[in-house]
């Protein structure tokens, strides 16, 4: 089973699903610099729809260095069939912009419906604050 270096026990207000943990090998990163972060989710009870999830890396004035969205599990297998307790990793990759102001920044995940609606956390966060980071030159 998939095994988050950072446990983040973060449900779903509905509580179909929960963010377990995330690992994010490093936090300081360098302009052009490519990075990984894996999600490891895990299913509380019958998901209604295939869900997706929108991952984003922002400037401490909010300006977006990085963002990409992945559906949860495969294309055959997405959410709606995922059974009760079922855990999944969900590995994004990022490259920084060569332009990327030195600071911090902030990684944040955000869950969708499938119409691309956002779901809120349990404790009505969305976007989720995954980690914070530090741009470096």
């Amino acid at each position: 089973l998939p095994t988050p270096a950072t446990v983040r026990d973060a449900p779903l207000a509905s509580g179909a699903l929960r963010l377990r943990g995330y690992t994010l090998p490093r936090t300081q990163l360098r302009p052009g610099e490519r990075f990984g972060l894996a999600l490891v989710w895990q299913s509380l009870q019958k998901i209604e729809g295939d869900l997706s999830a929108h991952v984003r890396l922002a400037d401490a004035q909010g300006r977006v260095l990085a963002e990409q969205t992945l559906a949860l599990g495969a294309p055959e297998h997405g959410t709606h069939t995922w059974q009760e307790g079922e855990i999944s990793e969900h590995n994004f990759a990022f490259t920084l912009p060569a332009g990327a102001p030195a600071g911090p920044a902030a990684l944040t995940v955000e869950l969708r419906d499938q119409r691309g609606q956002p779901l809120p956390f349990r404790d009505g966060t969305t976007p989720l604050p995954i980690a914070d980071l530090t741009v470096v030159r």
